[in-house]
């Protein structure tokens, strides 16, 4: 756990990943740190996974159960086959949000979280769009890009049936920054993950994650933020 900082984006006027702060348990719920220097109007996201064998019509994340009220569920990702589900939450900085926030699975003790600040971001609709999800049973996975506007803020987020996968190599060009990448435990039945972002420009692109030791299920996804 964490207070990670991070560049200025390079497209003016854009919004720019400014830090963040990680969380897991194998056990959960679990304690997510608030970044610190926060202002009125900045972006918060939740990067939450876990490690489920659900169907994605049983979803993991739950807004006010899974994350407190005052934050809204973007979306989430996982089925049967990826044996893991991911899921972003984000809220407005108003002064209300406090210093932590509890995050855990409806489906699965085995949790981890990441919150990210995020300054620049549009206020009404911070996140652009969705890629495609993609889901395998694989050694690596390949999330597919999407395009956005020239000042927009890429961010991908991964998840991994366990924690035998881990640590995680990302490869794109021009590359992305991984931020962190995390793991509840070492044993088949815990979760892990990670998340990374690129100053995007408008132009789809893809990223390729790689575990190190496992031909399991893994679930990985692309947003925009503007």
């Amino acid at each position: 756990m964490g207070n990670k900082q991070g560049m200025r984006n390079a497209a003016a006027g854009g919004p720019e990943y400014v830090s963040h702060t990680s969380a897991e348990t194998n056990n959960g719920p679990v304690s997510l740190s608030i970044p610190a220097n926060l202002n009125l109007g900045d972006l918060l996201l939740i990067l939450i996974g876990d490690d489920s064998q659900k169907s994605a019509a049983t979803p993991s994340f739950v807004a006010g159960t899974s994350v407190p009220s005052g934050w809204t569920k973007f979306n989430e990702w996982g089925n049967g086959t990826s044996d893991s589900h991911i899921g972003i939450f984000y809220r407005i900085v108003d002064g209300s949000e406090g210093s932590s926030v509890n995050i855990d699975s409806t489906q699965r003790p085995a949790v981890f979280g990441f919150c990210v600040h995020i300054k620049g971001a549009n206020q009404t609709t911070p996140i652009g769009g969705a890629g495609s999800a993609q889901i395998v049973k694989s050694f690596t996975l390949t999330i597919p890009g999407l395009t956005g506007n020239e000042s927009d803020l890429g961010l991908f987020l991964y998840g991994f049936d366990g924690g035998d996968g881990y640590p995680f190599q990302v490869y794109s060009s021009p590359s992305w920054t991984l931020r962190e990448d995390i793991q509840t435990g070492t044993s088949w039945n815990g979760a892990s993950g990670c998340f990374g972002t690129r100053n995007s420009g408008a132009s789809s692109l893809p990223v390729t994650v790689n575990n190190q030791t496992s031909n399991d299920g893994q679930v990985g996804v692309q947003i925009r933020i503007q």
